[in-house]
């Protein structure tokens, strides 16, 4: 889907998000987790080959699934732990006659790890992307950062209800989308001035937009 959002980004909000959001990506590179799990599974040159298909695979279900995530402005947490889950198990089957079954393990614990990393990252980028429309200061990201975190949560979770109870709970769904706008705007409002708040009107509808279509809402 290509992204409808034009942002105006400060120096500022670049410096507190992109930079870090960027280099937190390197983590989920293949070389990195082959690294990691080199030292913490003290694994052999033999089973680091072994292991390398399977983590080129995982890596580029990781980055994948949070570019996605990011560039429709949201993220179904339980279609993502489907997906991030297939994708270790998938890495996990490959590799199970190379392991013992303490190593099994201990790859589990890595796989894990890193898919709860990439969900944070998702809304860590998700919180930045508003953050860079709305053009905050730093003074009102320190306050306002919580609240889009507690927002963009709670979406989450009407999503995953959305998609559990398909179009039977459709018209449930705008309401409670609506309701929730509704709230975040009220706990903003202290913090915005009013052409943020217009920016974040737009947001939503925009926000909705991409929701209407990577669904297939009608």
């Amino acid at each position: 889907m290509k992204p409808i959002r034009t942002f105006f980004a400060t120096t500022m909000v670049a410096l507190l998000f992109t930079s870090p959001v960027y280099a937190e990506r390197e983590q989920f590179d293949t070389d990195k987790m082959l690294s990691d799990l080199e030292s913490q599974l003290k694994l052999s040159g033999d089973k680091l080959d072994k292991l390398k298909p399977a983590m080129d695979a995982k890596s580029e279900e990781l980055k994948k699934s949070i570019h996605e995530s990011v560039d429709e402005g949201f993220m179904q947490l339980e279609n993502l732990t489907t997906q991030l889950d297939a994708a270790s198990k998938e890495a996990e089957a490959q590799l199970k006659e190379a392991l013992s079954s303490e190593e099994m393990q201990q790859l589990k614990d890595y796989l894990n790890k890193i898919d709860a990393e990439a969900i944070n990252q998702i809304r860590d980028e998700l919180v930045a992307q508003l953050s860079e429309f709305l053009k905050l200061t730093e003074e009102q990201i320190a306050k306002v950062k919580p609240i889009l975190e507690d927002s963009f949560n709670q979406l989450g979770e009407l999503l995953d209800q959305l998609v559990r109870e398909g179009g039977k709970s459709l018209e449930k769904f705008k309401s409670q989308f609506d309701q929730l706008n509704e709230e975040l705007k009220q706990k903003l409002r202290d913090n915005l001035n009013p052409e943020q708040i217009k920016s974040l009107d737009t947001n939503r509808e925009e926000l909705r937009q991409n929701i209407k279509q990577a669904l297939d809402l009608s």
